[in-house]
């Protein structure tokens, strides 16, 4: 949380410390809720993020990091009065417009480890035990 922090987090909430954070998050913006979230756990989460986002906001569907199942709560998806939005990942043209906006910007991404091509399995298990802070790379050169 104190990396976050360092980053320029205003606010950090731990999902497995607060589990309802999305009433947290209402707390914090005096009920009001926040523009976007940026959804990636899938069923594990999906309700917590209906219930972060404000009236108008809008829930960015970028995947799903949860082995959990759930149904969409379309009461609460209608009852949020937000935009519901899948990203998906988008064409090499795409790719070479964040890349070009990455370097522009002088974005440096957050890197947690680098490992070989040889080492692409220890890189896959090292994801999988969600021990990571930031994008594990595999070089292939």
């Amino acid at each position: 949380m104190d990396r976050l922090r360092t980053l320029g987090a205003d606010e950090v909430l731990n999902y497995k410390e607060e589990p309802q954070w999305g009433n947290r998050v209402r707390a914090l913006t005096g009920g009001r809720g926040v523009d976007r979230v940026v959804e990636v756990g899938g069923g594990g989460t999906i309700g917590e993020s209906l219930r972060a986002v404000a009236a108008g906001g809008e829930l960015a569907s970028i995947g799903f990091l949860s082995a959990e199942s759930s149904s969409i709560d379309f009461f609460a998806l209608f009852g949020s009065g937000a935009t519901f939005r899948h990203i998906s990942v988008g064409s090499r043209e795409d790719l070479q417009d964040v890349a070009m906006a990455i370097a522009i910007g002088r974005i440096k991404p957050v890197i947690d480890r680098i490992f070989n091509f040889e080492g692409a399995r220890e890189a896959f298990a090292h994801l999988e035990s969600s021990s990571h802070f930031g994008k594990v790379v595999v070089r292939c050169a």
